[in-house]
């Protein structure tokens, strides 16, 4: 069964896809891919992060990030956000993806053309999957690495290749 979050990203992934657009990492860099979802609580906000984020030999990155967050415990509601890929940064088993909100539910907790950068580091098999999203200013790309809360995913799995 197809559920709504995937539809999403499939549709994400075949519009930001046909362009190919170029990574902000140098041509000739090692092609990668990271793909999945993950449940996670940080001090009562609840989000869910689904994503696939790909680059290839020649740099392009392709894919797009599917963000629920739940900020019921506020009474601020459910947003939903669908950000399309502008950068895959690959370390061992942590990932950087970089992103841009195209579409947002509530334009007041996140703005169209939010700037994010989504952290995951692959547990493999059996460890804990790690992940944490925030929005950040130009210059900061995900090849800065920038230093973020590594929260363990609650449901779900990463994988980063």
């Amino acid at each position: 069964m197809v559920t709504r979050a995937k539809h999403w990203i499939i549709a994400a992934i075949v519009a930001t896809s046909a362009a190919g657009m170029p990574a902000a990492v140098g041509a000739l860099s090692q092609p990668h891919t990271v793909i999945g979802t993950g449940l996670v609580n940080e001090d009562g906000v609840v989000f869910r992060t689904t994503l696939l984020a790909a680059s290839d030999a020649r740099g392009r990155v392709s894919g797009a990030v599917v963000l629920n967050l739940d900020l019921t415990e506020f009474d601020l509601g459910i947003t939903n956000v669908l950000s399309r890929v502008t950068c895959v940064h690959v370390v061992g088993s942590s990932a950087w993806i970089g992103a841009e909100a195209v579409y947002s539910s509530n334009q007041d907790i996140i703005p169209n053309g939010t700037q994010t950068i989504t952290f995951i580091r692959d547990g493999g098999r059996g460890g804990p999957d790690l992940m944490h999203g925030e929005p950040f200013d130009p210059p900061v790309s995900c090849t800065s690495e920038p230093s973020m809360p590594q929260t363990q995913i609650l449901n779900g799995e990463y994988q980063v290749r």
